[in-house]
């Protein structure tokens, strides 16, 4: 494997004067600081092949996810990614991407769009939720093990960065392992680091090994220090078994979801068979639906609602 990273000085230098974190989610009225060039790799001829089989099949299985809400100065737009998790509609993204918001609907890669309503959510515990389309032509994504990935691993980005560039993928590696960070006050554990170039849009969208599988979650990037120093090539992502686990639970609830599941009940991220057998139930099975999305949704089906948050 030839890899050849460029930007060490940049990240070490945001690194040491502290970091602003920010969420991957896009919009058309983005006012974030312009990001640094990504990281430019370098593939084998066999990894090259092997990327261009991953985004062939795996990109229907990722979804662009647009969201509009009321405020006193009109209508604002903004938009994600997400990830088909099964045939019955179930799709998986990041929850600010979708809380704060009065309607939201899901683009497939085919270019169709359904409505969409938000089932549940365990914001701001893992920033997971899961919307509900009408099923039918959907093509899953493949759930993989991210308690089996190391230092060095190629991986594979595809999302839907600044809502015009549909369906980009991008290639990079996996950077650590087990990062912690605070996202708006709230710590995030076991989160994964790339050097994928994800941009705003990213959020919610899959993070893939080479055989295709679903490894992670795009949730936030670096963009700069706090001392305004351009930072290259941080990403963070959520792991693949943290986030089908919590994905699955969320499904599971029949009666409504009258809070965000707990962390005690999460903190544990499940590993090998376990991993396997959460996403068995989750992909390609039969699930319930929440009536409600909890605290944050009075009413069956209506998007929950949230203040706008910036992560540090």
């Amino acid at each position: 494997m030839l890899l050849a990273l460029a930007g060490c000085a940049a990240l070490l230098g945001g690194l040491v004067s502290g970091l602003t974190v920010v969420w991957l989610s896009g919009g058309d009225n983005a006012t974030e600081p312009a990001a640094p060039a990504p990281s430019r790799i370098v593939l084998t001829v066999e990894q090259s092949s092997a990327v261009t089989d991953v985004a062939a099949r795996a990109r229907p299985g990722v979804v662009l996810i647009r969201s509009t809400k009321r405020t006193p100065s009109g209508i604002e737009s903004d938009s994600g990614s997400g990830v088909v998790l099964d045939e019955q509609g179930h799709i998986l993204t990041n929850a600010h991407v979708v809380l704060g918001t009065d309607s939201l609907r899901v683009t497939l890669s085919d270019g169709t769009e359904r409505p969409a309503i938000l089932l549940g959510h365990d914001f701001p515990f893992t920033d997971v939720a899961v919307l509900q389309i009408t099923p039918g032509k959907l093509t899953p994504i493949e759930p993989g093990d991210s308690s089996t990935l190391k230092l060095g691993q190629t991986v594979i980005a595809i999302g839907n960065p600044l809502v015009e560039f549909e369906g980009s993928v991008n290639v990079g590696v996996i950077s650590g392992l087990a990062r912690r960070r605070t996202f708006d006050a709230v710590r995030q554990d076991d989160l994964l680091q790339t050097d994928a170039a994800v941009n705003s849009g990213n959020s919610g969208g899959a993070l893939l090994n080479l055989q295709g599988q679903f490894i992670g979650m795009p949730t936030a990037v670096l963009r700069q220090s706090r001392t305004s120093q351009p930072v290259e090539g941080i990403a963070f992502a959520l792991p693949s078994n943290r986030v089908l686990e919590i994905a699955a639970r969320i499904i599971a609830v029949g009666g409504g979801l009258p809070a965000p599941v707990r962390r005690p009940r999460i903190h544990r991220p499940l590993t090998g068979g376990a991993a396997t057998a959460a996403a068995s139930h989750l992909i390609g099975g039969r699930a319930c639906h929440l009536n409600n999305a909890g605290r944050a949704s009075r009413r069956r089906g209506h998007p929950a609602r949230r203040r706008h948050r910036e992560s540090r």
